[in-house]
This record gives structure tokens, sequence and C-alpha cells, in this order.
């Protein structure tokens, strides 16, 4: 028998935006430590929560409304990805017939609103009727906290899996869909953290019968049932990988492009849902660009990988057969320009273009020749 999830209802708890963002959005409680660890904010089993300084005296009381306590969701917040990773594992308490028709409330820092579509549609999903987003600070007369029961980092409770399934069957997720059986979901045509040339990597799959799926053209029902009812997906590192988050185990076998040998997000999100899961590790990070106060951007990072041992990789792990045509080398140098063109435009003006992006180049360069492939980049 899984072990219950906990929850528990607390008196006049103070809530406020954090401080800062760091560490990463473990704000709400102002006293975090005052509450069982369950209601502290969790990150790879380890607490992140950390006190808020507050800003205004007195603090505003928020009573309840007709007897019915509040619920606390988490954090607001605009990344998608991470506000399913780490904001959304608390609500599995309004399934409870007690807190189905509650309030729950979320903290955001004021320069997160307005709020964006994503919000609303995950709410959507997991059925929250009710909820209320506060910008400022508050006591909450009563509020009810419940355990996290996906951790980011960990693989989810498994009684949290049973309450997953049963949301899938709730929103009509799981139907007889044969078209789209095999999927690829790539990020060749966005403007960072990508494989140099992965769009020709998503034009090679398409000839191989693999439908190319991009979430954000489609509502989020609709990127959930594309994964409950694949059989194979390739799918490369970034957000949409946490659409696993929100639903239980699926009946796929899942290939996952990582962004570096050390990513984790495959392992925490995929593969405790995936029927079989296997990672391409085999990635250099090739230019990481650096934002208007000088600081690497890694979310924006340029990643190199020889698309065809991507191909030899999907066919050794039986998502491509032994039949399919070798994939031709693709015009790197083109699409690596491209992309140090597009970025030298928003270059910080304290640096000089020319020598700063000859330095960018000569490290890529250099690079890459551990991968045995040289002249990558022109010299500009």
């Amino acid at each position: 028998m899984a072990k219950k999830l906990r929850y528990d209802t607390f008196s006049d708890v103070m809530l406020a935006p954090a401080n800062s963002m760091f560490p990463i959005y473990g704000g709400g409680l102002v006293e975090p430590h005052k509450y069982p660890r369950y209601c502290q904010h969790l990150r790879y089993g380890l607490v992140s929560s950390k006190p808020i300084t507050l800003s205004k005296k007195p603090v505003p009381k928020l009573p309840v409304v007709a007897n019915k306590p509040y619920i606390f969701g988490g954090v607001y917040m605009h990344h998608f990805g991470r506000f399913v990773t780490q904001s959304i594992h608390r609500l599995w308490i309004t399934d409870h017939p007690d807190y189905a028709d509650h309030t729950v409330l979320f903290v955001a820092r004021p320069e997160e609103i307005p709020l964006r579509p994503h919000f609303a549609a995950v709410l959507r999903i997991f059925g929250v009727r009710n909820w209320r987003v506060i910008t400022s600070e508050y006591i909450v007369e009563q509020l009810v906290i419940a355990e996290q029961a996906k951790i980011f980092g960990l693989p989810p409770r498994k009684r949290y899996n049973f309450y997953l399934n049963q949301l899938s069957d709730r929103n009509g997720l799981v139907q007889t869909d044969t078209k789209h059986k095999k999927i690829a979901i790539l990020r060749g045509h966005l403007g960072g953290r990508h494989y140099v040339a992965e769009q020709h990597l998503q034009a090679y799959l398409a000839k191989q019968g693999y439908s190319i799926f991009r979430p954000e053209k489609h509502p989020l029902s609709k990127q959930l049932n594309f994964i409950t009812n694949a059989e194979k997906i390739i799918i490369s590192d970034g957000s949409a990988c946490h659409l696993f988050d929100m639903l239980p185990p699926v009946n796929a076998e899942v290939v996952f492009l990582a962004r570096s040998k050390f990513s984790r997000l495959g392992k925490t999100s995929i593969k405790t849902k995936a029927k079989r899961f296997f990672s391409f590790t085999k990635v250099t990070t090739l230019i990481v660009p650096l934002s208007s106060n000088g600081k690497r951007r890694k979310v924006k990072a340029l990643l190199f990988a020889p698309l065809p041992e991507v191909v030899h990789f999907l066919k050794a792990k039986g998502f491509l057969p032994d039949s399919a045509p070798a994939m031709t080398s693709p015009p790197y140098v083109s699409d690596a320009t491209r992309y140090v063109d597009e970025w030298s435009k928003s270059l910080p003006e304290k640096y000089q273009q020319e020598q700063y992006l000859t330095h960018l180049i000569s490290k890529a360069d250099h690079r890459l020749k551990k991968t045995g492939i040289f002249q990558f980049i022109p010299k500009l």
C-alpha cells in the first residue's frame, strides 16, 4: 500500500512573494521552518525555502470565506516548465471532497503579473475551480498545506500516480488515436538551447514517419493527449519534457536528446513515466552567449551533436528500422553562422563585436576539435 500523502490546516500563516527568485522560487511561506518539512518547498529532496523579509507593517489579514480555509498552491512562475515542476504538485488536495471548491492561493512576484495562459490551462487540467493570486504580504487566517507529491529532481510518489491516472481519465486524454503513434518534439526552430542543424533532423524524422509536434501551437490538453497516445517519442531537452510531470505512466518508449551528459531532466521527469527510456548524451556545448549584464546565458546555448550518430542511436534503440537511410552531414556551418549573426545583434554594447565574436568562435573551434570536426564556423 502506497504511503498516504500528508496535509494539515494551519492558522495565521504568513505568505509573501520571495525577496529574490533564488533559490529558484522557493518562496511563499514567510517563516517556512515553523512548519513540517512536507509543507516547505523541496528540490532534489532538500529544503530550498528561505525566510522572507516583509516590507509592510502591519500585514493585512486574509480571513476565511464561508468557513472555507484557503489551499496553498505555491508560487506562480512565468516559465511553464518551472511552474509545472515546482508549483502544481500540491493540487491533489482539491480532489478531496472536503476541499473541492475551496480557493487555491498562489503567490506571485509583482513583476510576473499579468498571468500567462499556461497558468489557467494547468489549473483546468487539475480541476481547480477557484483560485486567487496574491502579489503582496498577507496573514492567511486558515490555510491548508498539502505535501508536494512530486518533488523537482525526484520521481513522483506512487499514490500520486494513482491520482494522475484518475486525472487523465477525467480529462479524456486516453483515446484510440492511431494517427500519431510516433512523434518528435524538437527545438530546432527555437532561438536557443538546441542542437546545431536540429531542424534537419526534424525533416529526416518526418520522412521516416514521425509526426512533428510543436507543443506551443496546441492547447495544453492536446499536448498531453499526444504524449498519452504515442508509442514512440523523440524529444529534445526542454520545457516540453515537463508534460510528463502532469501524466501518469504512459505506454510510450522515449528517446531523450539531452543538452549535456550531466542533464538529469530526462531521468527525473520522463524515465519514471515511460515504458522504456533512452538518453542520447553525446553532446557538446558550443556557444554560450552573454546577457546584457555580461552573464553567461546557458538557456540560450548552441549545442553540437553529430546528427548521423543520433540516427545511428535511434536505429540501435529500435526507433528507426535498419533499412532507414543514413543521415548525411547537414550544413552545420551555415546553421551555426546564422546563430552567431542573430545573437550578435543583441550583444552588449560594452563588448567590441568583432573582438568578442572572434574569441567566441575560437572557443567553439577548440571544442569541436575534440569531436573531429574542424573549421566549424568561418572566422569573422
